[in-house]
């Protein structure tokens, strides 16, 4: 089977997902436009030059064909300037058989903590076997006072 094989049936960026009982998800806050404030005067120093924003990429693989053989899932961060960063080990699975016919598939739910070097459009992309099969764009703007 190859990425071309995955349709992808969503990707989205979230503040927090619960899995329930019956291990269906819930996303929290679906969000596209994160206002930065400035950081406050008393976090100076090296650790403290750049705000961190934590998102959690959500993106749900689906498969026509199931081959029994095991696939990588990865989110890569795209940025404004051209910077491309892998954000996460591939999580690495066997796609499962969908329930009465419907396509399998696998879940990737990843908290990503993303720093702001720069504001502007960014792109979650989502990897399958290292092949990017979608991408979801998200901005960060300045907080006006």
């Amino acid at each position: 089977m190859s990425p071309a094989d995955a349709s992808l049936a969503s990707i989205f960026i979230c503040e927090r997902v619960l899995t329930e009982k019956d291990d269906v998800i819930s996303a929290i806050r679906l969000v596209d436009i994160y206002r930065i404030p400035p950081l406050p005067p008393e976090l100076t120093g090296p650790l403290f030059t750049k705000p961190i924003v934590q998102i959690v990429g959500v993106a749900q693989f689906r498969f026509l064909r199931i081959d029994g053989l095991e696939h990588s899932f990865q989110f890569q961060l795209d940025r404004p300037g051209g910077e491309s960063t892998l954000v996460q080990e591939p999580f690495i699975a066997t796609p499962s058989l969908g329930i009465n016919g419907a396509p399998g598939g696998v879940n990737l739910i990843v908290p990503i903590n993303v720093i702001v070097k720069e504001f502007g459009l960014h792109y979650l992309v989502a990897l399958c076997d290292g092949v990017a099969v979608a991408r979801t764009p998200f901005s960060f703007v300045p907080l006006n006072p």
